[in-house]
């Protein structure tokens, strides 16, 4: 019984182990130097790492060394792929002349992160900081990227007078663009544009000029500006297939449901 029970503990071991997490980060911060604690021309420095309880996942997830009082910028916009999941982050800061009014000079600081955020990153809040401080710029975004083709099962087929809501996140509105694909000529065309978007759009035909009716062709998401397009990468999606099907033709509500009889007439009448 003891054999039986190690060997799906081993594989779940293992598959925890090679588990891969695919998460969207946006973050656009300036990171400024506390100008009560801090004399100018000091060397400051931020590390931001996120982690997985004591684990760290990305040592560099947001890193910044100035001259004070700074302001300088740090914009990140990719996918990235980690073993583990983040529930937290630690925030550890250094100014070269920080004082008393900088107690917190040379020391960690930890935040919980709660899975996923769309507006704001947990680690940007000011409290304890104080030595520096973010300003953000925009919605700070973290999430992780979810299955294409899973967030919209279904037999492929939009009727083309009503379109069809496509999602692309069940989390966040976030920085995408989507390209179609016809299949039987290979034409790409962009559905739309790199920038920010609803978690989900409306497609209808005019979104692909040249599709025909019962065309087959196949929809992608891009997840950031310039994506790797080599197998397998994380920077776009599975793909989606579809084919847009005509409407019944609509019914004249204006004609009576239960005309009047007409009396026959026979020739010659």
């Amino acid at each position: 019984m003891k054999k039986i029970l190690f060997i799906p503990l081993l594989l779940f071991a293992f598959t925890s182990l090679n588990a891969q997490f695919k998460y969207k980060i946006e973050y656009d911060y300036n990171v400024v130097a506390n100008s009560a604690a801090v004399t100018p021309g000091a060397s400051v420095e931020v590390y931001v790492s996120a982690r997985n309880e004591n684990t760290t996942v990305d040592s560099n997830f947001l890193t910044a060394v100035f001259p004070a009082p700074g302001p300088v910028r740090r914009i990140r916009d990719e996918v990235v792929e980690y073993t583990r999941e983040i529930n937290n982050f630690d925030v550890f800061h250094f100014a070269s002349s920080g004082g008393a009014s900088c107690p917190n000079n040379g020391t960690t600081q930890n935040f919980r992160f709660s899975g996923s955020e769309c507006t704001f990153l947990p680690f940007a809040a000011s409290s304890g900081l104080d030595c520096f401080f973010f300003q953000q710029n925009g919605l700070q975004k973290l999430f992780q990227i979810e299955d294409f083709a899973s967030l919209n099962p279904g037999p492929g087929e939009i009727k083309e007078c009503d379109g069809a809501n496509i999602r692309v996140s069940s989390l966040c509105d976030f920085s995408y663009s989507v390209e179609a694909t016809i299949l039987s000529t290979g034409q790409k065309i962009t559905v739309l544009p790199y920038e920010n978007h609803g978690s989900s759009f409306n497609l209808r035909p005019s979104d692909i000029p040249g599709i025909s009716t019962g065309e087959t062709f196949a929809l992608q998401v891009f997840y950031v500006e310039n994506p790797s397009m080599a197998a397998n990468s994380n920077d776009i999606s599975n793909t989606v297939t579809y084919r847009f099907t005509a409407c019944a033709p609509d019914i004249d509500t204006n004609v009576d449901p239960n005309p009047q009889g007409i009396e026959p007439l026979c020739n010659g009448e």
